[in-house]
C-alpha cells in the first residue's frame, strides 16, 4: 500500500533528521481576493440538509473556498486501506460545490500532528484524500489540502522541545509536499499559522531554526514548503496598530518575495476570554466594512490571496441571514 511506503519514508526521516525536498512551484493566483472559511463539524458533511445550508450560505455571502475537515473511517488504517468517513455524502458536497464554483480543500488539524510519532497517521489521512479524489470527476475533486496544526498549544512548546516540534512539523510538511508533487501536482498545500511567529527571535524564546540547510523563522520555512499560509491575524479592526493588516506585514512581504500566497484570517466565533480578537457580536455591516478595508489595503500586494473566516458556525451567526434548502442538485460536474 502507498501509505505503508510513506510510513517507511517517515522512519527513514526520523533517523536522518530531515529530508531535502524541492520547493513548490507557485500555484496560479486567482484573479481577485478569495473569501474562504473553515468548516469543522462532521454533520455539515454527513447531513444533506446541512450541506444545502452550507452551499446556500456560500452563494449568498460570496464564499468561494472551503476548508472542510475530513476524518478517517475507524479501523481503516489497521486494515491497510485508509478511507474517509461519509464518502457518498462527501461526494455529493464536492460535486455541488464544483457546480457553484467553490474550491474545496481537505482540512486536517490538531496540535498532536506536529509530533513525529503521529506522522504516519497524518500521512494516512492524506492517502485517503488522494484515493477519494481518484473516485471523483476531475472538476469536483479536492483542489488542495490544508493543515491547521498549531503546535504551540502543546505543553512541550514552552520547553527545550520547541525546536524539535518545529522541525518535526516542517518534516511533515515536506513529506506532504513531495507526495502531492508525485501524485497530484495541481493540488495546493496550505497551512494555518499565528501572526506572532515572526516576533520571537530572542535567545531562549526563538522561532528561528535551521532546516534543509537554511536558517529562517518558522513561518518562512512553512511558507517555503506550502503554496499559501492562512495567517490567524485575529483582531477586530482592519487598520492601525495591533490590527489585522498590521500583523500580516511580515508574512505578506515574504510571500511577495517567494511567489506564494497569504490568506488573512478573521475570527467570528465567541471567545469569552479574548473578546477583543473576534468579530462575534458586532454588526454585519461592521464586519463587511473591515473586510473591505483589508482587501483594499492588501489587495495590491502580489502575495495577498484574500480572507479566510473562522469559522462557518460563527460566520452564520454574524450575518444572520435566512438560509433555505437547495431544492435540486444540478447535473454532476464532468471531466
Amino acid at each position: 500500500m502507498k501509505w505503508v511506503f510513506l510510513l517507511l519514508i517517515t522512519l527513514v526521516t526520523a533517523f536522518t533528521g530531515g529530508c531535502i525536498i524541492q520547493q513548490p512551484q507557485a500555484q496560479p493566483r486567482e484573479s481577485k481576493p478569495g473569501l474562504g472559511m473553515w468548516v469543522w463539524e462532521p454533520r455539515q458533511i454527513a447531513e444533506e440538509v446541512e450541506q444545502d445550508k452550507l452551499i446556500q450560505f456560500c452563494r449568498e455571502q460570496g464564499v468561494n473556498r472551503l476548508l472542510v475537515q475530513v476524518h478517517l473511517v475507524p479501523g481503516s488504517v489497521e486494515r491497510g486501506a485508509p478511507a474517509l468517513e461519509y464518502p457518498a455524502q462527501l461526494r455529493r458536497l464536492m460535486i455541488v460545490a464544483a457546480l457553484e464554483g467553490i474550491r474545496v480543500e481537505a482540512l486536517d488539524g490538531s496540535p498532536e500532528m506536529a509530533k513525529a510519532q503521529n506522522r504516519a497517521n497524518v500521512l494516512a489521512v492524506l492517502e485517503a484524500v488522494l484515493a477519494f479524489n481518484r473516485t471523483l470527476p476531475v472538476k469536483s475533486r479536492f483542489v488542495g489540502v490544508h493543515y491547521d496544526i498549531e503546535p504551540y498549544l502543546l505543553a512541550d512548546w514552552n520547553t527545550d522541545q520547541r525546536e524539535a516540534l518545529m522541525r518535526d512539523n516542517l518534516v511533515l510538511m515536506a513529506l506532504v509536499r513531495e507526495r502531492l508533487r508525485n501524485e497530484s501536482p495541481s493540488m495546493s498545500l496550505g497551512a494555518s499559522i499565528p501572526f506572532w511567529y515572526d516576533e520571537k527571535d530572542n535567545l531562549g524564546n526563538s522561532y528561528t531554526l535551521e532546516f534543509q540547510g537554511q536558517t529562517k523563522n518558522f513561518h518562512q520555512h512553512l511558507q517555503d514548503l506550502t503554496d499559501y499560509v492562512a495567517v490567524m491575524a485575529y483582531r477586530k479592526n482592519a487598520l492601525g496598530e495591533n490590527s489585522i493588516t498590521h500583523h500580516v506585514q511580515s508574512e505578506v512581504a515574504y510571500a511577495d518575495q517567494i511567489g506564494r500566497g497569504v490568506f488573512v484570517g478573521m475570527e467570528t466565533n465567541r471567545l469569552a476570554e479574548t473578546p477583543d480578537i473576534t468579530f462575534y457580536g458586532v454588526s454585519p455591516e461592521y464586519f463587511w466594512s473591515e473586510k473591505r478595508l483589508v482587501d483594499q489595503t492588501m489587495g495590491g500586494r502580489p502575495g495577498y490571496a484574500g480572507v479566510f473566516v473562522h469559522s462557518y458556525e460563527g460566520f452564520v451567526r454574524l450575518v444572520e441571514k435566512p438560509i433555505v434548502r437547495v431544492d435540486q442538485i444540478g447535473p454532476s460536474a464532468t471531466d
